[in-house]
């Protein structure tokens, strides 16, 4: 656990300043830079456009962070009832939920390719390798703010958190170990994910290079990450989850997403929407150029 990458000090006549970059944040903001690059590289194998592409990104992002936090305050209402909506806002009560911000951003992609007239299914596809790539450096910061843990194991991945960590608070809260113990050895969930997301970026990769279904990247997306989510929440150890019918957050839109995407890799493939490829340029019609890539 190391939720501070750096920290210094200054000091300006009698008042001293003490910036800090937490892992996590940091960690996030690497993976959008390195997510819109890599989009961008995507967008441009399918010959499209790349300015159009990037604009539209924003908006994505933007209400992919909003989905974020907003499941989050759905989830954990009773932390934010008493001082809502300012709580909301509030730097003291951090969280965010990623299928939340799934969620964001796929009304992102909705509202932001109508607004950019650009095909919304293949755009889509390009932007759901780096949505996986992004998970898997986010969970590092997890991991290294102590948040996201699992269930204690005993096992040979089990690690402890120290003192003052997530998982020490819990465990003290439950009785399970005294004052200034560092935490039971427990799953590290967020290593867990990271390598989950690698391993998805790789065969989202893939799938976008081969198929020329448009949509089926995304949906392979929702269907493998709601199947592996499904099956991590059980082993996960975080109370601030929400829960309902003994199943997580998470857990219930999994069963709604993943079999919905499963539905809906089949039936694009036997009613393909659109051709693969962008709309080409007014400059570029007419000159027999083959935008299917």
């Amino acid at each position: 656990m190391h939720p501070v990458l750096w920290e210094f000090q200054w000091k300006m006549g009698e008042r001293v300043i003490h910036p800090r970059f937490y892992s996590y944040g940091f960690l996030l903001a690497v993976a959008i830079l390195l997510g819109v690059w890599w989009m961008q590289r995507l967008v441009e194998m399918r010959n499209g456009d790349r300015e159009r592409a990037v604009r539209a990104v924003y908006v994505i992002i933007g209400l992919a962070l909003m989905g974020s936090r907003i499941l989050f305050i759905i989830t954990n209402w009773e932390m934010f009832a008493p001082r809502f909506p300012a709580s909301a806002l509030s730097l003291q009560i951090d969280g965010v939920v990623a299928y939340g911000g799934f969620l964001g951003g796929l009304l992102g992609a909705v509202i932001a390719t109508r607004w950019q007239k650009i095909p919304f299914w293949n755009y889509a596809d390009a932007c759901c390798p780096p949505l996986a790539l992004g998970l898997a450096l986010v969970r590092v910061g997890c991991f290294l703010a102590g948040c996201d843990f699992g269930a204690p194991t005993q096992g040979p991945m089990g690690i402890s958190f120290p003192p003052s960590s997530p998982a020490a608070e819990t465990h003290l809260q439950r009785g399970l170990i005294a004052a200034g113990q560092a935490s039971l050895p427990v799953h590290p969930t967020q290593l867990y994910e990271s390598a989950a997301g690698f391993v998805l970026a790789a065969v989202l990769w893939m799938i976008y290079r081969k198929s020329r279904v448009p949509g089926r990247t995304m949906l392979a997306f929702w269907g493998l990450y709601g199947l592996w989510r499904f099956a991590i929440e059980f082993v996960r150890d975080d109370p601030q989850r929400g829960e309902l019918l003994g199943l997580s957050t998470s857990q219930i839109i999994a069963l709604l997403t993943a079999p919905a995407a499963a539905a809906a890799w089949v039936w694009l493939g036997k009613h393909p929407r659109e051709a693969w490829g962008w709309p080409q340029p007014a400059a570029s019609k007419g000159k027999g150029k083959n935008s299917s890539g």
